[in-house]
């Protein structure tokens, strides 16, 4: 999953709430992820560490998810053969700028 990093401030729902769902990540470490309540897309993840602080926000859920590029990636040796690595020094997905675009109209969260 390709995801933006974007401090709370930065984001908001503009239209119906998501569904919540909190477990652990088989670290003993909480995740939170949210999902659209009417198609059950991933819209976004934090894990406890963040929660007052940031959100990952999934890309595809971006009604321009070219705006970013990656800068970081996490889970490297997943990476499937046809994949290339992001370039650069950082090699465990955050992305370079904040986004203002939220949901692309399949999810009526506008």
């Amino acid at each position: 999953m390709a995801a933006v990093k974007l401090p709370i401030s930065s984001f908001a729902y503009t239209g119906q709430k998501a569904k919540v769902h909190a477990m652990d990540n088989g670290s003993g470490a909480m995740v939170t992820r949210e999902f659209c309540d009417e198609c059950g897309s991933n819209i976004l993840e934090y894990p406890e560490s963040n929660k007052d602080t940031h959100r990952f926000i999934t890309l595809g859920t971006l009604d321009d998810p070219t705006l970013f590029q990656p800068v970081y990636e996490i889970f490297t040796k997943d990476r499937l053969g046809w994949m290339t690595a992001v370039s650069g020094e950082q090699a465990d997905l955050a992305i370079s700028h904040w986004a203002k675009h939220l949901f692309n109209n399949r999810c009526k969260a506008d």
